[in-house]
């Protein structure tokens, strides 16, 4: 599917931004950006980032118009990967997003969707993705910093908290995403999908007078 708009996916470590961007990609035949990074990959792990080595990651980075340096680790994504229509999706931290500002020479317009969760459930999720307490506390304490006022930026806010129904997030997602393209008609108030209508809200049509 191509879509005009390229849609900034953030989120803090755990929140699950991956697996609800795996689930509308699958759900909604999208594509998502795999940014480049020199990070050795995790167990288990696949779909997330195209694995580079530091000299391969040299010869790109004049391409890159977002970027960030983590714990040692470069990340980016080039101008043509952001201007392909064939990439829906991108997931990136706010320094990526920063450097995307002042960097990208594009055209293309974009639109931010911050995905959050409880700090409990997400360092429950960290555990269990393989992350040991000490990184966990680490990643926790960087983002409270990292993330502080990207609500503001933010296009939509989207909870998932343990127990959320993630395909009527990536339900959300798409119906968010078709308003943007022109698709339907509608607005966003407060987390809250509206239509010409009806409005859509945590999956669920509902008449505008409930």
């Amino acid at each position: 599917m191509q879509t005009k708009n390229i849609f900034f996916v953030i989120g803090e470590s755990g929140s699950g931004k991956d697996f609800i961007v795996d689930r509308v990609c699958e759900k909604y035949h999208m594509n998502k950006i795999l940014s480049y990074t020199t990070r050795p990959k995790r167990p288990h792990e696949s779909n997330t980032h195209t694995f580079i080595s530091n000299d391969k990651f040299k010869a790109i980075k004049s391409d890159i118009v977002a970027y960030t340096l983590y714990n040692g680790n470069e990340y980016g994504t080039t101008q043509s990967q952001v201007d392909d229509k064939n990439n829906n999706f991108y997931i990136i931290n706010p320094y990526g997003l920063d450097y995307f500002y002042n960097d990208y020479k594009g055209k293309r317009p974009y639109y931010i969707i911050y995905i959050t969760a409880p700090e409990a459930t997400r360092k429950v999720r960290m555990y269990h993705r393989g992350d040991n307490k000490l990184n966990t506390a680490k990643r926790i304490a960087n983002d409270k910093i990292e993330f502080a006022g990207i609500s503001l930026d933010a296009d939509i806010i989207l909870q998932n908290e343990q127990g959320t129904d993630i395909d009527k997030l990536a339900d959300k997602i798409y119906k968010f995403i078709e308003i943007k393209e022109g698709i339907v008609c509608g607005w966003i108030i407060n987390g809250c999908i509206f239509y010409c209508g009806y409005h859509f809200h945590y999956g669920i049509f509902l008449p505008n007078h409930w």
